[in-house]
C-alpha cells in the first residue's frame, strides 16, 4: 500500500504502451499469455496484470525497486491517474474471518531491509505467494526475534488492542467473559512482581502460530501455579467456572481458543 486508502488506480488506458519484445531479456516468459493476463473460463485473456496486480513486474527482477521509491516515474506509464506518495500505516484487516488487526509501517521496514529486489520477499515469500501480509510470524522472527524492535513479546506494537475480543471465540465462551471482565486489563500488570507483564507470561506459540488460534492462554494449571493460587490471587480450584467462563449453551467446557 503506497497510495491513499485502499482504492486501487485505475489501469484502463487506450494508449497503453507495452512493447513484447522489450521485455523478453527480462525474465518475462512472453510466450506464456498468463504471466501477466489473466485467463478466462472461456479462453478469453483479461487485461495485463487486471487479476494480478504488480506481482508479474515485481518477480521479473525490474521494477520491484521503482515501485518501493516515492520519487518514482514508472506510475505513468501503465495508470491514468496515480494518488500522490504518502506514509502510509497500513491497517491490514484480513477480509471476513480476521485473525491480526496488525498495523505494520512499510516506510520503516524497508528503510531497513533496503528497496532491492529481493526486499518484497523477505516478508511475502519468494514468488510473493504469503499474499498482501504475511501468513505468520516466521517472516518477522528473523529479525524481531534477534536485536530489531518491536520484540517478538512486544505484541502491542504491531497487534491492535481489540484483537482478542473481536477475533477469537471459545466454546465456552472463556475469551469474550474475560473481555467482558476487564480480564486483559486486569493482568496487565504482574501481580507478583508488580511490573508490566508480557504477552508471553500467559500465551504460547506466538513465534509459530499462523492464526490466533494457534496463540492459547495459558493452561488453568499453570495459572494455579503462577498467580491463582489463594495468595497472590483467587483459586482457579472448585466449581466457581463462571469467574472466567460465560454461561455454556451446551457440550463440554474447554480451555481451547479457536478462531471463528
Amino acid at each position: 500500500q503506497c497510495h491513499r486508502g485502499n482504492e486501487p488506480a485505475p489501469t484502463t488506458r487506450s494508449d497503453m504502451a507495452f512493447v513484447h519484445s522489450t521485455h523478453a531479456n527480462r525474465n518475462v516468459k512472453i510466450a506464456e499469455c498468463a504471466t501477466c493476463h489473466g485467463v478466462e473460463a472461456d479462453g478469453r485473456l483479461s487485461p495485463p496484470l487486471a487479476k494480478k496486480d504488480h506481482m508479474p513486474c515485481a518477480l521479473s527482477g525490474c521494477h520491484q525497486t521503482e515501485f518501493a521509491s516515492r520519487t518514482t516515474k514508472i506510475c505513468g506509464v501503465c495508470h491514468d491517474t496515480v494518488a500522490p506518495w504518502q506514509r502510509n500505516q497500513s491497517r491490514a484487516k484480513p477480509p471476513l474471518k480476521p485473525e491480526w488487526f496488525e498495523t505494520i509501517d512499510h516506510s520503516a521496514h524497508l528503510a531497513k531491509i533496503g528497496t532491492t529486489n529481493g526486499a518484497c520477499s523477505t516478508c511475502h515469500g519468494e514468488k510473493l505467494t504469503g499474499g498482501p501480509r504475511p501468513g505468520s510470524h516466521d517472516g518477522c522472527v528473523g529479525c524481531h526475534g534477534k536485536t530489531a524492535r518491536p520484540a517478538m513479546n512486544e505484541c502491542g506494537a504491531c497487534h491492535l488492542k481489540d484483537a482478542p475480543q473481536r477475533a477469537v471465540r471459545s466454546e465456552w465462551a472463556v475469551t469474550r467473559q474475560f473481555e467482558k471482565a476487564g480480564g486483559h486489563a486486569k493482568h496487565a500488570v504482574d501481580a507478583r512482581s508488580k511490573k508490566p507483564a508480557a504477552c508471553l507470561d500467559c500465551h504460547g506459540g506466538v513465534r509459530t502460530a499462523k492464526n490466533l488460534a494457534q496463540i492459547k492462554p495459558t493452561s488453568m494449571l499453570e495459572c494455579d501455579a503462577a498467580c491463582h493460587n489463594g495468595k497472590t490471587a483467587f483459586k482457579t480450584t472448585g466449581f466457581a467456572c463462571s469467574k472466567c467462563h460465560s454461561n455454556p449453551k451446551g457440550g463440554t467446557p474447554t480451555a481451547m481458543v479457536t478462531a471463528p
